[in-house]
């Protein structure tokens, strides 16, 4: 019996066995980290192309607004991903927010309601307009094989007309 206790020729193995469950653990996070850190990125980078690319126009159409969003799901590899996108023009006017026009495209159910705040859209001057980005896209995650559900990316951007005071929705 004592030389049982003594003998030490299978202890890595059971060494192996009790740690190797959280060294596989800690991959599959780190994994699950980068991946939606990239993803976020993304998503980010996205809003802000689509966000330079609406700046630039003096109207919008429904069939270009229609590509712009197709731009959004082309850079956000977004393949089977749902995604959705608003983009609205707000006007101020009598020292309050207004929305001239707002439209969507993707998923609706995706997009929250639209609340404006004075503190999260920049300070514009009376009689000035804003565009008002809003993108979704929602993530799932390397973990969900674990039960868990994935995560929603929400950003918004905001930019002035560049060559006109406020851009015009055409049908």
């Amino acid at each position: 019996m004592i030389s049982f206790l003594k003998d030490r020729s299978g202890a890595s193995a059971v060494e192996f066995a009790l740690i190797s469950p959280v060294i596989l653990l800690l991959l599959l996070g780190s994994l699950t980290v980068f991946d939606l850190y990239r993803s976020y990125g993304n998503v980010v980078q996205a809003n802000y192309v689509v966000a330079d690319m609406v700046s630039r126009e003096t109207s919008l159409s429904p069939a270009y607004l229609d590509r712009l969003y197709g731009v959004y799901g082309a850079l956000v590899s977004s393949g089977s991903k749902p995604t959705a996108m608003r983009i609205s023009s707000l006007l101020k006017k009598d020292d309050k927010l207004t929305v001239q026009w707002s439209v969507d495209r993707g998923e609706k159910t995706l997009l929250p309601v639209q609340a404006l705040s004075d503190a999260v859209i920049p300070d514009i001057a009376e009689q000035d307009s804003v565009i008002y980005i809003e993108a979704v896209q929602k993530q799932t995650t390397l973990s969900s094989i674990f039960g868990m559900d994935g995560i929603t990316f929400s950003p918004e951007a905001y930019v002035r007309p560049r060559f006109i005071s406020a851009i015009a929705l055409t049908n």
